[in-house]
């Protein structure tokens, strides 16, 4: 019994020793888990930031380039508008000249 005694001090500083560093350790845990998520979240928002940059980047290529193709799109239309006048004119001077069976002043 008297040694029961003896020991049951020393059990109960090394429980309270053992629930000390328990406690340390689960709020070191948790605050190790607060600044993976504090550093996941900043990853995740610069991730964001350069992939709405990248797009933006692209929009506005995509735009210039929609531009240019449109420009070139009215000059070629606006070419062969001037040629098909052309050919008009001379097929209709043709018509005219057989119709009239003589050449148009």
């Amino acid at each position: 019994m008297k040694r029961l005694m003896e020991h049951t001090p020393k059990a109960v500083e090394l429980e309270s020793s053992v629930e000390e560093k328990m406690t340390r350790y689960q709020q070191q845990l948790n605050e190790a888990k607060f600044m993976a998520n504090e550093e996941r979240n900043k990853l995740k928002k610069t991730a964001a930031d350069e992939e709405a940059k990248i797009l933006s980047d692209a929009q506005g290529k995509a735009t210039a380039q929609l531009q240019l193709i449109k420009l070139q799109v009215a000059e070629e239309a606006e070419k062969a508008g001037q040629i098909l006048k052309s050919e008009a004119e001379a097929l209709a001077g043709q018509i005219a000249t057989k119709v009239l069976g003589r050449e148009l002043a």
